[in-house]
């Protein structure tokens, strides 16, 4: 579609920086959670509104395997 012009949410070079710390993948120990839950912080102390989009979008995906990982292994009766 020529002309058309599509809004995407742009994957920056802080989310691939973030990758490369800690990459988005199914969390496998405690000691892979307590790395993710300290990059889930680092990112939310800064504040959401002053994240890039990349960065967001990364939050939004670690914060999915975090809780995936929580409710797995951490689960409240």
């Amino acid at each position: 579609m020529k002309g058309k012009r599509v809004k995407r949410d742009v994957i920056d070079d802080q989310y691939f920086a973030l990758v490369r710390q800690f990459p988005l993948k199914a969390i496998q120990s405690e000691a892979e959670l307590e790395k993710a839950i300290g990059v889930v912080n680092g990112l939310i102390d800064r504040g959401f509104e002053n994240l890039t989009s990349g960065e967001k979008a990364y939050l939004d995906v670690l914060s999915d395997i975090v809780e995936k990982y929580e409710i797995e292994h951490h689960a409240i009766p």
